[in-house]
């Protein structure tokens, strides 16, 4: 399992009579170990958006992945690759990228089968409800009234509780 030098000392023969002889010269087996490689990537990502998917592995290892779109990842000398995906809509809510093999071509060609997945989630941008119009008297005429904005946000917010809903006066304020 490790590289090892093999040296050649002597050769002999039996047949028809014993005779030897000294040699000389030595050879070295490489033993490459077998590639590997873990995926991740940006998740959660909004609809509309694109994910950066990063392979780390085997340095100067090529890896296949598989997914919405098949891609062959080289790994640079710090075993680090990567590659951008096309841009989600949801549905579908997820997107699974999945490794597939790896090889590698110097010292010697090898390759091997990997294995490990990343399923990146795509969230839809909210929907939110209109709000009805709001309706008060400025009742010393001074420009200025109060009123609640209450209504309007849980009307925004369309049963989504956990949004955030912030009102500007104007669209460039926003």
């Amino acid at each position: 399992t490790a590289n090892t030098t093999y040296t050649l000392q002597s050769g002999s023969v039996s047949s028809p009579i014993a005779c030897s002889n000294s040699l000389s010269g030595s050879a070295t087996v490489a033993v490459r170990p077998l590639i590997a490689a873990t995926i991740s990537a940006t998740s959660p990502i909004c609809s509309g958006d694109s994910s950066v998917v990063t392979i780390t592995g085997t340095p100067g290892a090529i890896i296949e992945v598989t997914g919405p779109t098949n891609e062959s990842v080289p790994l640079n000398a710090s075993g680090v690759g990567s590659f951008t995906t096309p841009i989600f809509t949801a549905p579908p809510t997820t997107v699974t990228y999945t490794l597939v093999s790896g090889s590698v071509t110097s010292p010697i060609a090898c390759s091997n089968t990997v294995s490990g997945s990343f399923t990146i989630t795509v969230v839809s941008a909210p929907i939110p409800g209109t709000p009805t119009a709001i309706h008060v008297c400025d009742v010393n005429n001074d420009g200025i009234a109060t009123f609640d904005m209450t209504p309007a946000i849980a009307q925004a917010q369309a049963g989504n509780s956990g949004w955030v809903v912030t009102f500007y006066a104007t669209l460039p304020d926003a």
